[in-house]
């Protein structure tokens, strides 16, 4: 027979146990949207570095490509898995028409568009973090000093460097994470 001590330590392990399994779960179902959305960057501010006259015309189709493309993978893996995943694309679109708006009343520079959205991502990243992983806090804080030195130290060479530390970044977060 077990005594209390013991079986209040075999609990705490199992409730351990089940939050990293929880934890290791979640990290597995966004990995692949790290993919979409590194690749997304990297095409978007590849073609910006080799066109910047046409920012506004790349980094909006690679934007909504990468929508659209995790919108249908959270459809096609939610079938039988969690059925909150709608709501994260809805959240999204939310933020997405939130930012257009944002930027149609406060029209910014290519640039300053170029970094927003790594930052705004930072900061998503951040705050699930504190819910769901402590390794999203550590996406966060990286994407955000790589847009920052970018932004500050390699201003005629930024849409190379986003395209390389955040879209080739988050791509390698979705393998350590896919890992995790």
């Amino acid at each position: 027979m077990l005594d209390p001590s013991e079986a209040a330590a075999i609990l705490r392990s199992a409730e351990i146990s089940q939050r990293q399994s929880i934890e290791t779960y979640r990290y597995n179902r966004c990995a692949p949207h790290l993919y979409i959305w590194g690749a997304a960057w990297m095409a978007g501010y590849l073609g910006c570095a080799a066109n910047p006259g046409r920012f506004d015309t790349i980094m909006p189709l690679a934007m909504w490509g990468a929508i659209l493309a995790s919108i249908l993978w959270s459809i096609a893996g939610a079938k039988g898995a969690h059925k909150t995943d709608w709501r994260i694309a809805a959240s999204f679109l939310v933020m997405w028409i939130f930012t257009y708006s944002l930027f149609a009343i406060l029209p910014p520079n290519p640039r300053a568009i170029a970094a927003y959205f790594p930052l705004l991502f930072s900061a998503l990243y951040a705050g699930v973090g504190l819910w769901i992983g402590l390794r999203y806090v550590a996406i966060g804080a990286a994407l955000a000093a790589a847009t920052l030195c970018g932004y500050f130290l390699l201003k005629d060479y930024f849409f190379v460097w986003m395209a390389l530390f955040g879209g080739a970044a988050l791509i390698l977060t979705g393998v350590w994470l896919k890992r995790a």
